[in-house]
């Protein structure tokens, strides 16, 4: 045991030694940095012996401390700075309106009014939450024990939790005839309140049928443009009747009209010979090609009579 002991005694010396000199190095060199920049390009050798010496016996140089982790205090203060950032005013006033805490006399009056008011058990954090805040919550169990014994409410406790309610006896007795009389107006009131429903709906339903009309102006415009179109109408028969609708003006000569019509036959004499050779043709080509008729008029850029919107049958009829 004595042996290793040694051993590592000479370890420690040797790098013990190793750093003195690397300290006196490091002294001498911080003493003149002038020297050292003359003396620099000997100083090499030293570097390329020192790893092969302190390879096998240096120890390992400590690990650097990483730098200090935040701790909780440090994030929470953090938190604080992010939530005090600036708000805005209108927000401030917002939350000052809604948390308005009444004083210790009109606490008592809200919560005794409150409880008489509504006839329902509740517990003291039930009260709170219905009050939205009002009050404050440690005053809160102490005006209801308060009430209580002065017998207003009345307490019951169920385990740990203690329920409050307004004192039955502060009421007074009501009669089965007033109960009846009252059940006969709940009645009639919810048969008034299911016709009010109905005649509601019925009232909306006109109102949207109103909505879906043409207003007052559409209307007077669409009026307008009709008198204009019936105007234009107006005229026109005028000028083919005449002024006094005995005798009308001529709006083309007998001659011409036989001349237009003569070239209307004509037309209509060619259009059905190129209709009837344009479909032999095609029926030619499809006898050999397996495609649809219309598929090879889509293909050469046939037009027919359905695809300009013409019947030949109307034309025929004008004689």
């Amino acid at each position: 045991m004595a042996k290793p002991a040694s051993s590592s005694d000479d370890e420690g010396h040797e790098s013990s030694s190793f750093a003195g000199s690397e300290s006196n190095c490091g002294s001498d060199s911080g003493g003149d940095s002038s020297d050292f920049e003359e003396v620099s390009p000997a100083a090499k050798k030293p570097s390329k012996t020192a790893p092969a010496r302190t390879g096998k016996k240096k120890s390992p140089a400590p690990p650097k401390k990483a730098p200090p982790a935040k701790t909780q205090k440090d994030n929470a203060d953090g938190n604080i700075g992010a939530k005090r950032a600036p708000v805005s005013s209108e927000k401030t006033t917002a939350k000052k309106a809604k948390t308005t805490v009444l004083s210790d006399a009109k606490a008592v009056e809200a919560i005794k009014e409150y409880m008489l008011k509504t006839n329902r058990p509740y517990s003291h954090l039930n009260v709170f939450d219905n009050l939205h805040g009002a009050v404050k919550k440690v005053l809160v169990p102490k005006i209801l024990n308060q009430l209580s014994d002065s017998g207003v409410l009345q307490q019951k406790d169920f385990g740990k939790v203690r329920i409050y309610l307004a004192n039955q006896s502060n009421f007074d007795e009501v009669d089965q005839t007033e109960m009846d009389t009252i059940d006969d107006e709940i009645k009639v009131l919810t048969v008034t309140h299911t016709d009010s429903k109905s005649m509601l709906k019925s009232a909306q339903v006109d109102v949207a049928a109103l909505k879906a009309k043409k207003s007052d102006a559409e209307l007077h415009n669409e009026n307008e443009a009709l008198q204009r179109s019936l105007n234009e109408k107006k005229e026109l028969l005028s000028s083919i009747l005449g002024k006094d609708g005995d005798a009308p003006e001529p709006l083309i000569s007998k001659e011409e009209f036989k001349l237009k019509k003569d070239m209307h036959r004509n037309y209509v004499k060619i259009w059905k010979q190129r209709r009837r050779s344009c479909n032999e043709m095609l029926d030619c080509i499809l006898e050999n090609c397996n495609m649809k008729k219309s598929e090879l008029e889509d293909e050469i850029g046939v037009e027919n009579d359905a695809s300009v919107g013409v019947s030949l049958v109307t034309h025929d009829s004008f004689k």
